[in-house]
């Protein structure tokens, strides 16, 4: 079965993509920031991170949503991170 031109752009997709993906470093996360988890990252899942949500992943454990975390590592688009340590303030 032969398509005729006409028919065919009747049916083509006809938009342009001029939008490219930002890297998490070129949004300003460094090792160190801090954040909240937004959903459960098994390994992955998003995270909040300086009022930015990315795809974040977890180091070696699952991590439950609102959960504190700390950025240890970003590779492009990856943001490496683990569990906040807590504190105690009262010791």
């Amino acid at each position: 079965m032969v398509i005729r031109a006409r028919s065919f752009n009747k049916v083509a997709l006809k938009t342009d993509v001029d939008s490219k993906l930002t890297s998490s470093r070129d949004l300003g996360i460094e090792p160190g920031d801090e954040g909240i988890t937004l959903s459960r990252l098994a390994p992955i899942g998003k995270a909040r991170i300086k009022g930015i949500t990315v795809e974040a992943k977890s180091m070696d454990e699952l991590i439950d949503e609102n959960t504190p975390v700390e950025v240890l590592r970003v590779d492009g688009y990856n943001v490496l991170v683990k569990r906040k340590e807590q504190t105690d303030i009262h010791a």
